[in-house]
């Protein structure tokens, strides 16, 4: 989440850009438009002094042959510089030989001019603007300039604030939203819907809503457990209790004893799932439900509660077991692991011996060549260093392994655990892997 940008901060930038780019093209708008009205009012000027000097011509022609000529009325000789000849046109002029206006830099300065047609239809006549007199504008371009830049700094200082006090009014209920929704937790006290718009309240009852649903389904899951756990345990007791006062007493029957056994053997194993399950309620185990387990004993054991019933499936078993291993974790977790690992193997398991060759596939090989059926192993045990996996031989064409509540239930425990849980299977040998955390 920290690397996410933050919706205040992106608000500003856009806001910011955009008051920018906004006083920017104002600014952009004055300055032309001042260059044009400038451009216009030295035309005119021209205009007009062109059309003086015009009308001047004409009336002189228009008078009788008889009468005393004058001269034409020339432009200001104090602003303008005339030219009616060609041989006394300045180089630069010379170039301009079409009726308009223009301007020509000439150095450091500006020199604006108008062409236009000599009443004799067959010459041109120059006004230009002596050296400054075009200038005449440049005093109130500045006073224009001038008040174009403190305005529009003023305006952008006032967007600017405004974009503020806009992303504070969007950004500050939402970050008040972004800590309420911090309080979600079932064990945080509710808090109160105080936002002062309309939308930002929906959001927060909503949220608070949500709260007392879940506080109320964890309630619930708590009691459940509790209950479950509770009543379960009367029972569980009369059970034992009845099965240890059974096995004091003598049975001819074989039967009797084995049903004897196998109560004992059923109440340890709900004992056992129960405390488990109480612990996967948990969101945190407590410390004083660890302890230092030996790994590589645990497994011995087993596999040995396991011998006759391997014996009578016709099952064989590899095993490879490093000694010396031990991890820190709950007792009762790490047994039902074990316990599914085994059961899982167990009930999906076939036996070389009594099953077709032909149904167990080419990939299952030693040493490049492929075992007989009396010289495979129907389920393989190998714990070495922190993992512990346990192989068996299955038809994968007749069952599908690996989909009970016994993997299920190790993948919880392996996901409250930090352990990692590794299924791999091909159409003959399905692996199940469990690497464990052993850091106290």
């Amino acid at each position: 989440m920290s690397t996410k940008p933050k919706l205040f901060n992106r608000l500003i930038l856009i806001y910011s850009a955009t008051a920018a780019l906004f006083i920017a093209l104002f600014s952009l708008i004055i300055i032309v438009a001042e260059d044009q009205m400038e451009i216009i009012s030295l035309q005119h000027w021209l205009d007009a002094e062109a059309n003086v000097y015009i009308q001047s011509v004409k009336s002189l022609h228009a008078l009788p042959n008889n009468s005393t000529p004058n001269m034409p009325v020339l432009p200001n000789q104090y602003e303008f510089d005339f030219y009616d000849k060609v041989e006394n046109l300045p180089e630069w002029l010379t170039s301009y030989q079409h009726p308009g206006f223009y301007e020509h830099h000439l150095g450091p300065e500006d020199k604006h001019f108008l062409v236009r047609e000599h009443p004799n239809g067959k010459d041109l006549f120059y006004i230009v603007f002596k050296d400054n007199a075009d200038d005449y504008l440049d005093e109130y371009e500045t006073k224009l300039l001038i008040f174009s830049l403190i305005f529009g700094t003023a305006l952008l200082a006032v967007m600017i604030a405004l974009g503020f006090y806009l992303v504070r009014l969007i950004a500050v209920p939402l970050v008040k939203v972004q800590q309420k929704i911090a309080q979600m937790a079932p064990a945080n006290p509710l808090f109160d819907v105080d936002a002062d718009y309309q939308e930002i309240a929906i959001i927060e009852q909503a949220l608070l809503d949500s709260k007392v649903r879940i506080a109320q389904f964890f309630k619930r899951e708590q009691e459940f457990s509790h209950f479950a756990a509770h009543e379960i345990r009367t029972p569980l007791m009369v059970l034992k209790g009845s099965g240890e006062m059974l096995t004091s007493i003598e049975f001819n029957n074989q039967l009797a004893t084995k049903a004897t056994q196998r109560i004992i053997q059923a109440s340890n194993d709900i004992s056992l799932l129960t405390n488990t399950f109480l612990l996967l309620g948990k969101e945190q185990i407590d410390k004083h439900h660890f302890e230092d387990i030996s790994l590589d004993q645990l497994l011995q054991q087993k596999i040995e509660q396991l011998q006759v019933q391997l014996l009578r499936r016709e099952l064989t078993l590899g095993i490879e077991i490093e000694n010396d291993i031990h991890i820190f974790a709950p007792l009762d977790m790490v047994q039902v692991v074990i316990n599914n690992l085994f059961k899982n193997a167990l009930n999906y398991s076939l036996s070389p011996v009594t099953e077709n060759i032909s149904n167990i596939d080419n990939d299952v090989k030693a040493n490049n060549d492929v075992k007989t059926a009396d010289q495979m192993t129907s389920i393989n045990v190998k714990l070495t260093a922190n993992k512990l996996t346990l192989s068996n031989l299955y038809d994968a064409s007749d069952i599908e392994p690996g989909f009970g509540y016994g993997l299920v239930i190790i993948e919880r425990i392996c996901e409250h655990l930090n352990w990692q849980l590794c299924v791999d299977k091909s159409t003959t040998v399905f692996n199940v892997s469990v690497i464990f955390n052993t850091a106290k």
